[in-house]
């Protein structure tokens, strides 16, 4: 893509090795050859603890990052989808959709800490034996869905910004997404789950809120984060039940998303707040 300069593999010469979409012409300048991984270039991530790309030239994944939604609108979904333990991605969130019916094995089971959202045209079935553990989520919709996925809720309008299953993205595809978001809770271990994704460099600021409006805790505060993905934990078990709110400034830009936090009765962390990258 000649208008990404970042959506280039990435070459290792010392490693002998590149990535996708990389040539192996650097490589045989130097006399060796390189071995292509099956990763695309993404300086978040290492290999053999080498960042595989650079933010300015190397970075395929953020080009699939921000084309994502747009190439989404090519995908068929099935008349009818047939849903088992198998089929499950490893992931906190899957939203599947099928044109006609939707129908679980008798030992699906959703796992603490999982989402799945279900839209069907026509039905969905859930067998007898389906389980979901407290603390997963399960919601299901029947509307009409068109050839590309679209619910007939979605084609009535399309804001430049939307909540979609908690993730908040662009729709304007001129202006590529610059920061994606999903909170959720955890009743059983009193922890507020914030996972987010920056596509370039930016300030972010994340605090929690109580019904008051007084300010309980910054849970990030960083004034240069680095794009890629990244989660933050905040354990709750000091607070009191109630309603709270997690506000994310990122980038001059401000999110807000309603937390109700409930106490529960096993104790698992000590730890106040912890982050991860």
């Amino acid at each position: 893509s000649q208008d990404k300069l970042y959506s280039h593999g990435y070459v290792y010469v010392p490693g002998k090795w590149k990535t996708i979409m990389s040539y192996n012409g650097k490589c045989r300048t130097n006399g060796v050859s390189c071995t292509t991984i099956p990763f695309w270039s993404n300086p978040n991530n290492n290999y053999n603890r080498v960042p595989m790309g650079t933010d300015t030239y190397e970075n395929c994944v953020r080009v699939w990052n921000e084309k994502s939604m747009g190439k989404m609108r090519l995908h068929q979904p099935f008349d009818s989808v047939f849903l088992s333990n198998e089929d499950m991605p490893n992931t906190l969130f899957a939203d599947l959709v099928a044109k006609q019916t939707i129908e679980t094995s008798d030992s699906l089971t959703l796992n603490v800490g999982l989402t799945l959202n279900t839209r069907a045209g026509h039905s969905i079935t859930l067998s007898p034996g389906f389980t979901a553990e407290e603390g997963a989520e399960f919601s299901a919709t029947i509307e009409p869905v068109s050839d590309c996925g679209l619910t007939e809720s979605n084609m009535q309008s399309e804001a430049l910004a939307y909540v979609q299953d908690e993730m908040v993205v662009s729709s304007d595809y001129s202006t590529p997404s610059v920061f994606s978001y999903r909170v959720g809770y955890s009743y059983l271990d009193d922890l507020v789950h914030i996972e987010y994704e920056l596509y370039q460099e930016m300030p972010v600021l994340i605090t929690l809120i109580d019904k008051n409006g007084s300010t309980v805790s910054s849970v990030v505060n960083e004034k240069a984060l680095k794009a890629g993905r990244h989660r933050a934990i905040y354990d709750t078990s000091h607070l009191y039940a109630g309603n709270y709110k997690v506000q994310i400034n990122a980038g001059g830009k401000h999110y807000t998303k309603d937390v109700k936090i409930r106490k529960s009765k096993n104790k698992k962390f000590d730890t106040r707040m912890r982050e991860t990258r």
